[in-house]
């Protein structure tokens, strides 16, 4: 009887207090209900961008941490980067043979077409270009042997506009043989002369030039 009696007032007077200090079990059952809620992390973001060999960690303290795997040893090379010794010296030799290629080669070329020692040139135009000209054939060949011999004093002088220069002129003997339904042979070979060669000394020249600036 003794022992519930205290158990009974035990509960009374536990009812009390919480009857008139609502309040304080408000306060610490807040306490306790933000203790066991974890507030999620927000996701990280960065002011800058990012390069793609980078890779971003989180700490256990929180921290963001950049690790450089690749990119700190990897040179970032820009096109005013200037280039080694050994790859400008192989750069001069193939703008060096270019140059002299497509200076000399034009200049034979037209001077032929005041001979015919190389080949019967006439023979390459075709029925098409023959109905258009105002004069004979032999006097429009004259007329072309004088443009390619400036053509290759050009490629001589001013590399870059006088690959540009045999360029246009080579895709357009290879059009004119194309449209005359021969010597497809022979327009495939200035096709190739014009895009892999004339244009590439057109292309490479600026390069050159630009490289050698940097390394004064």
């Amino acid at each position: 009887m003794r022992d519930a009696a205290k158990g009974y007032s035990l509960l009374n007077i536990r009812q009390r207090n919480q009857a008139e200090f609502p309040e304080a079990k408000h306060a610490i059952g807040t306490r306790f209900a933000a203790a066991r809620v974890i507030e999620p992390r927000s996701p990280v973001t960065f002011p800058f961008r990012m390069h793609p060999m980078q890779r971003t960690t989180r700490s256990a303290t929180g921290l963001v941490t950049t690790a450089h795997c690749i990119m700190a040893t990897t040179p970032h090379l820009t096109s005013d980067a200037p280039v080694s010794a050994l790859d400008s010296r192989v750069l001069n030799q193939i703008h060096a043979l270019l140059r002299y290629l497509f200076a000399i080669v034009p200049v034979v070329a037209g001077a032929d077409k005041f001979t015919n020692l190389l080949t019967h040139w006439e023979n390459y135009l075709s029925p098409f270009v023959l109905r258009l000209l105002p004069f004979s054939a032999p006097t429009f060949m004259h007329i072309v042997g004088v443009i390619e011999i400036v053509a290759g004093i050009l490629v001589f002088a001013r590399p870059r506009l006088g690959g540009l220069v045999v360029t246009a002129w080579l895709l357009a003997i290879a059009l004119q043989l194309i449209l005359g339904g021969q010597f497809f042979d022979v327009a495939v070979r200035d096709i190739v002369m014009a895009l892999a060669g004339s244009l590439t000394l057109a292309r490479l020249t600026p390069l050159l030039s630009r490289n050698s600036r940097n390394t004064v």
